[in-house]
C-alpha cells in the first residue's frame, strides 16, 4: 500500500497543481479470498492523509469473476469508509463492468 502511495500520489498531485483538477485513485482488488474493503481502508487512510498529496478521492473496485463488480469509497474528502458508513451512507455500490458508470462521488 505504501508503494502505491508513493508511486501515485506524485503523480496525481501534479495533474492537481497544473490544471487545478480534483485527484481520484481507483485501487483494484481482484482477489476476494484475502483482501477486503475493512483492511483496505484501515491500512491505506493511515498512510494517505499523512501525505500532503493525497488524493481528494479513493476508491476499491473488487471485480468479481463474471458478475457486477463492487465499489467501495475508501477515502472521500478526508472521510474514510467508516465516517461514511457512520454517518449512514451507503458504502457499497455495484458497477456493471459493460457499462460506462459515474463512481466518484461529491
Amino acid at each position: 500500500m505504501r508503494t502505491a502511495c508513493d508511486v501515485k500520489f506524485p503523480k496525481l498531485a501534479n495533474w492537481k497543481r497544473a490544471a487545478a483538477a480534483r485527484t481520484i485513485l481507483i485501487l483494484e482488488d481482484n482477489d476476494i479470498q484475502i483482501t477486503n474493503h475493512a483492511i483496505v481502508t484501515e491500512t491505506y487512510v493511515p498512510l494517505a492523509t499523512a501525505r500532503p498529496d493525497c488524493p481528494d478521492q479513493t476508491y476499491l473496485i473488487s471485480n468479481n469473476d463474471g458478475g457486477p463488480w463492487d465499489l467501495f469509497p475508501i477515502l472521500i474528502d478526508g472521510h474514510s469508509l467508516f465516517d461514511l458508513e457512520d454517518a449512514g451512507q451507503e458504502v457499497i455500490f455495484e458497477i456493471d463492468p459493460n457499462t460506462l458508470t459515474p463512481i466518484t462521488l461529491r
